[in-house]
């Protein structure tokens, strides 16, 4: 449905009410969805006075043209970093992982493996005995393996490297082994070993773990990218279930156990520009905000907020700020307003400086649309009914509202600050939307890991951000493709990683290959050469399909045969065996079935 001005006029000219004038032609401006401008003192209460308090602290009733209007925003939305015809998604996601600090990630964890076989009985330990220390090429490798991760979800980490049919990725075994992942991925690292036990327990970083990625994350985050004008604070989770110290719990979130993280966002695209990670400890933003100018005494959510906008580079550009109720203050607001940067939210009706009469007894059961609305200098406070009272504080919009129509809906008026609200406060919300996709997070026991790959999933999806807004390429990838195409450069920069190898009768890389050689080309029996020396006239070896694993044994002798393939290197027991073999992908499997060699008597005991 829509409506003509004409229309609109004799929508609201209602002689019923005679606190309501109705419009007038020039009252009517179309925004979108958005009917009409109107002033809020016509949908104030018929009891709406001045009070006594507020004329004191200088909140009096809106009148027009009482706000002086707003300075220019000087900054501009670049990527600082420089961009050139041939940018490729690679070069955004090297923008902040790139190779210096992947060799960190090589040198650490090749340290701390060093450390671990020195701490314990490496005897003991198959994989501490087996470690070899990992190089640049294939951590590239790891990391895209982990990045793909995102892309081919699992219930189980050993999954990617199965076997059976339905749930298969070939990929994952052709690029590198699975006990050769799981040892990076158990050694991995990014801090120094030796520098975390020399630190004061009592006194200590609890963030030392991944402070060489914080660190990197937030130097590139501020430095590539300058936003634009509209920017959103609010609290991003890393989801973990673990013990932790400084886990939190917020049930307005998605992932209402985790590590939170204060965050500072573009609202239109959810690029992040600064975060903080909350460990109950002295933050640094604390310092940041005090050098503002904010005074030493002021709430942790003021200091939070200043310091965030201080880290990034954002103040004194005349940037819009959008933030909830947690942090939003008039004390808060009008510190920002003396750093030419200006804010929006909502607010708790508590907060100490709001105007007196939102807590009016008179004022608790407003009718639907009712507004109470002060301003004081720069700042506008405003009350709104609607299905629920809402509270909202602004040093940016006018005391003015906005009709809203949309088709088969009901016709609402609604305060401007609150439809920006609304349209603008979701940075934060966007950036954990986009970072939910594909994340490469796994359930860990160790926290600072988790917290790792979920830095790293933030500079893919800020890595993504710049490439919708930079790249020179006509066709935009979408976020899967823009990941694999990540993937892809990663294995192909990295020749020198070690691959999975051919192991005789053990499990072997080609058995991931779709189209098999043992299954699609002919083979033949023969029997084993005997070893030179023997009086034996063939060879003996242990099949590799009915002979049970040696752990699995319990006492069984194992199943040998003199039999076997020799463009198989596969010593196998003819004819059953053989024909399992070279027919059926999940030999082994069926061999069971069929109770085949030592699985039988595995059954008989």
């Amino acid at each position: 449905m829509d409506f003509n001005d004409r229309e609109l006029i004799d929508l609201f000219e209602d002689s019923s009410d005679d606190e309501f004038e109705g419009f007038e032609n020039g009252d009517i401006g179309r925004e979108r969805q958005n009917a009409a401008r109107v002033s809020l003192l016509d949908f104030a209460p018929e009891h709406d006075a001045d009070h006594p308090d507020d004329l004191e602290n200088g909140w009096v009733r809106p009148t027009v043209n009482n706000r002086p209007p707003l300075p220019d925003f000087e900054g501009q939305s670049q990527l600082n970093s420089g961009v050139n015809v041939e940018m490729k998604p690679i070069d955004f996601f090297q923008i902040f992982i790139d190779d210096n600090f992947l060799n960190t990630c090589v040198e650490q964890t090749n340290s701390y493996a060093c450390f671990k076989q020195q701490a314990s009985d490496v005897g003991e330990n198959v994989y501490l005995a087996s470690w070899k220390d990992v190089d640049l090429d294939e951590m590239k490798v790891f990391i895209a393996v982990v990045l793909n991760m995102g892309l081919v979800p699992k219930q189980n980490l050993k999954d990617f490297w199965t076997n059976s049919g339905p749930t298969r990725t070939p990929w994952f075994s052709r690029t590198m082994s699975r006990d050769r992942f799981f040892h990076i991925l158990w050694n991995f690292h990014i801090s120094d070993v030796e520098e975390e036990l020399d630190q004061d327990q009592d006194n200590r970083d609890r963030l030392f773990k991944v402070r060489p990625l914080i660190k990197r994350c937030l130097d590139s985050f501020s430095s590539a990218y300058s936003p634009q004008r509209d920017l959103a604070v609010d609290e991003a989770t890393c989801p973990f279930k673990g013990r932790l110290r400084f886990k939190v719990y917020n049930p307005a979130k998605p992932n209402r156990f985790g590590i939170k993280l204060y965050t500072l966002c573009e609202s239109s695209s959810g690029y992040c520009l600064y975060f903080d990670v909350y460990c109950a400890q002295l933050s640094p933003l604390d310092e940041a905000a005090v050098s503002t100018g904010l005074p030493a005494t002021a709430g942790s959510t003021e200091k939070i907020v200043c310091g965030l906008m201080e880290k990034a580079g954002c103040l004194h550009k005349g940037h819009h700020l959008y933030m909830d109720n947690y942090y939003s203050s008039p004390a808060l607001f009008q510190h920002l307003a003396a750093l030419n940067t200006y804010a929006c939210g909502t607010v708790r009706p508590n907060r100490r400086g709001l105007p007196s009469v939102f807590r009016l007894p008179v004022n608790a059961n407003m009718s639907e649309f009712q507004t109470v609305a002060r301003v004081n200098d720069r700042l506008t406070a405003i009350k709104y009914q609607h299905k629920r009272s809402v509270h909202v504080l602004s040093s940016i919009h006018d005391p003015t509202g906005q009709v809203v129509y949309k088709p088969r809906r009901k016709t609402a008026m609604k305060p401007s600050c609150i439809l920006d609200y609304c349209s603008k406060m979701g940075g934060v919300d966007l950036m954990d939307q986009v970072t939910s996709y594909y994340e490469i997070s796994r359930r860990s026991l160790k926290w600072w890991r988790k917290l790792a790959f979920y830095l790293m999933d933030l500079c893919l999806v800020n890595a993504f951000q710049l490439y919708l807004k930079f790249s020179p390429a006509q066709k935009k990838l979408t976020h899967a493709e823009f990941r694999k195409s990540i993937v892809e450069t990663l294995v192909s920069e990295a020749p020198s990683a070690r691959r999975p190898t051919t192991q005789g009768g053990k499990r072997r890389a080609t058995t991931d290959v779709p189209a098999l050689p043992r299954l699609t080309e002919r083979h033949f029996s023969r029997f084993i050469p005997a070893a030179e020396g023997s009086k034996r006239s063939h060879g003996a070896r242990d099949c590799v399909v009915c002979n049970l694993p040696a752990a699995s044994r319990k006492g069984c002798k194992r199943q040998q045969t003199s039999h076997w393939c020799q463009d198989c290197n596969a010593p196998l027991c003819y004819p059953e065996c053989f024909i399992l073999f070279h027919t059926k992908m999940d030999y082994q499997q069926e061999a069971r079935r069929q109770e085949l060699g030592g699985y039988k008597r595995q059954k008989l005991q």
